[in-house]
């Protein structure tokens, strides 16, 4: 019983150190209208400009269009939202958050092409 008292105390300690988005400005929380759960579990990419590592989200095709989202899983916060035209590969972005004192979205949109 006590490691079970202990191994939860750790693993509180561990959430409440680490960084959390704002309420309403998580990755997940500024959607286009309409759009519903991702088609995709969160799967892992690094981009090869900057070695970040990013979570990335996929929604259903819209059409020619497919929504997009990439926060940051490195430990820091960050995030991008954009559509991608599939006919062309054509890369738009809708939105992104960082924290001010941290690194900018204009990083993220570089390292997704957007």
């Amino acid at each position: 019983m006590g490691i079970l008292i202990a191994l939860g105390l750790l693993a509180f300690g561990a959430y409440a150190m680490s960084e959390h988005y704002p309420k309403g400005f998580g990755p997940l929380d500024v959607l286009p209208p309409g759009a519903g759960k991702p088609s995709s579990a969160p799967t892992k990419v690094t981009a090869p400009s900057t070695g970040i590592v990013y979570k990335t989200w996929t929604w259903p095709p819209l059409g020619d269009q497919q929504f997009h989202v990439a926060a940051r899983a490195d430990g820091k916060l960050g995030w991008v939202s954009y559509w991608v035209t599939r006919s062309t590969k054509a890369r738009a972005f809708y939105n992104g958050w960082a924290p001010p004192n941290g690194d900018q979205v204009g990083l993220l949109k570089k390292d997704f092409g957007l």
